[in-house]
């Protein structure tokens, strides 16, 4: 977590206030950047809802409570929803995970599949090349042989 000091003074912009409820009943204020609708405070991931942001000198506030993921609506408190910060967490991880599943079980793209190929073929030159290393001046001497053959026999042609 970057220092409070210079989110509250530096990046007061892009920051947000928290105030977070915790079970001993603390109320901490904390100044968080968000990571899209996300607040992770200590340990604790929340969710922003603008229908219950306010304003505290201009800067978006939220209140939350330890235990639920969702800000609390301090003008109405009978209407609230709860989701615990960790079940939150949980589900957020899970999402993360099935997002990476599904995109390992996608096929190989085309240029995938040409570098495969590509590679392969330079792997059975290198392996060509090695083990035909000695005998170069052999094919080279059998290669002159056939050609003179060929121009023995096509009647000078070649």
């Amino acid at each position: 977590m970057k220092n409070q000091f210079i989110i509250k003074h530096f990046m007061k912009y892009k920051a947000v206030k928290c105030y977070v409820v915790h079970a001993d009943k603390r109320l901490k204020l904390t100044w968080v950047i968000p990571n899209g609708n996300d607040l992770t405070v200590g340990k604790y991931t929340f969710h922003m809802n603008s229908d219950v942001m306010y304003l505290s000198k201009g800067i978006p506030s939220f209140v939350f409570s330890y235990k639920n993921a969702e800000p609390l609506n301090i003008i109405d408190i009978n209407t609230q929803t709860f989701m615990s910060a960790e079940d939150y967490d949980t589900a957020i991880s899970s999402h993360v995970a099935r997002e990476i599943f599904e995109a390992s079980n996608k096929g190989m793209d085309g240029n995938t599949l040409l570098m495969v190929i590509g590679l392969g073929l330079v792997g059975v030159i290198g392996v060509a090349s090695y083990l035909l290393y000695g005998r170069f001046d052999e094919l080279k001497t059998l290669l002159l042989q056939i050609i003179e053959m060929l121009r023995i026999i096509g009647g000078g042609l070649v």
